[in-house]
């Protein structure tokens, strides 16, 4: 009778521990199914992030590109008429600001290879400081 009974204690516990396998792989069978719903959802979701990003990242881009092209053709435009107004002011002769006098606004004379300014009618000479030293130098009359 006894030998019974602990076969029948054997099957029950053999027969109850199948059934716990079978729940526990029925349980873990949902889990995954749904384990793997949220992760395929999340996938999608942050791979059209990551195509929407590279979407906007590349029209940026695009746009940046033609921007720069533009810069670069402004600055080489405002350095050909920064060197043609330069060109042009030093050719026509008015180098000097309005107040100013330069060396080609007085008359001059050349005497054995050595030029010579001739000082206007009514100029006075006069000693100035000039970087602490003295030298020199002529007062030109007012009109001058």
């Amino acid at each position: 009778m006894t030998e019974s009974l602990t076969e029948r204690l054997r099957q029950r516990a053999a027969s109850q521990t199948a059934e716990t396998e079978q729940i526990v792989k029925a349980e873990l069978s949902k889990l995954t199914s749904g384990i793997r719903q949220q992760l395929t959802g999340e996938l999608s979701r942050i791979q059209s992030d990551i195509t929407a990003t590279s979407l906007h990242i590349s029209t940026d881009l695009t746009a940046l590109k033609w921007a720069s092209r533009y810069w670069w053709i402004a600055l080489i435009l405002t350095w050909l008429i920064g060197g043609g107004l330069l060109t042009w002011h030093s050719m026509s002769g008015s180098g000097s600001s309005p107040g100013q006098l330069s060396l080609s606004d007085y008359q001059t004379f050349t005497h054995e290879g050595r030029k010579y300014l001739i000082v206007p009618i009514g100029s006075e000479p006069a000693n100035c400081t000039q970087s602490g030293q003295t030298v020199g130098c002529v007062l030109l009359p007012r009109g001058e």
